[in-house]
């Protein structure tokens, strides 16, 4: 299992001081030029989510201190939890063999956790919420990995060249994760292994929808 601390510059924890365990856990991975973006996420899901234990987890290739201020307000004005976690590029490439990408850190998303938090939503920083994530969060994945969204454009090519059995390809911008069954199965390094050793064209997105081929709920 990849070891998060690892790859960690620095971090910051801000808001009520929920544990994972008690609420429900969003991951982004960004670097410097979607906080902005990622803020109106956020502050969307924070609208349509009054009565629940929001925590935010962000990882991020590069922040702003101004931005990072934000965040810190964000939380304490509206009694969530925002988890700040700076990568430390230069490790993560080392540790890795890949030149380091925003897009990688989605797979850090399934490494916060304790014995009873189960799940995590990671999310793009390019998408707005418009109701409660309650029903999703109540969803059992009935030995799956995670839930995806089908991708809606012309992926048929996709589909044939990574020999997808299931017919469909999703968009990695929204990923429900199962995070023992996700962890069990080394998803995260499998992907990163498959990365340096294939040329994919969508690079983290083809990686993850050969792996998680025939283990999803759409």
């Amino acid at each position: 299992m990849l070891e998060l601390d690892k790859f960690i510059d620095r971090k910051y924890i801000f808001g009520k001081g929920f544990s994972q365990s008690d609420g429900i856990n969003i991951a982004f991975g960004i670097d410097k030029n979607f906080a902005f973006q990622m803020g109106i996420t956020i502050l969307s899901i924070i609208d349509n989510n009054r009565q629940e234990n929001l925590i935010f987890n962000v990882f991020a290739n590069s922040i702003f201190e101004k931005d990072i201020e934000k965040l810190k307000i964000v939380a304490e004005e509206n009694g969530v939890n925002i988890n700040i976690y700076v990568i430390n590029v230069e490790n993560a490439e080392k540790i890795t063999g890949l030149k380091w990408r925003a897009v990688y850190n989605r797979f850090f998303a399934p490494l916060l956790t304790d014995n009873n938090n189960k799940k995590v939503l990671y999310l793009d920083a390019d998408i707005v919420c418009l109701g409660s994530l309650r029903e999703l969060f109540e969803l059992e994945f009935d030995n799956n990995l995670a839930m995806v969204v089908e991708d809606q454009g012309a992926v048929d090519g996709y589909i044939k060249t990574l020999n997808l059995q299931n017919g469909k390809y999703f968009n990695a911008g929204m990923i429900f994760i199962d995070i023992e069954a996700w962890n069990n199965n080394k998803i995260s390094e499998q992907a990163l292994k498959m990365l340096k050793d294939r040329d994919l064209f969508l690079l983290d997105q083809d990686a993850l929808n050969v792996l998680l081929d025939g283990k999803l709920i759409y």
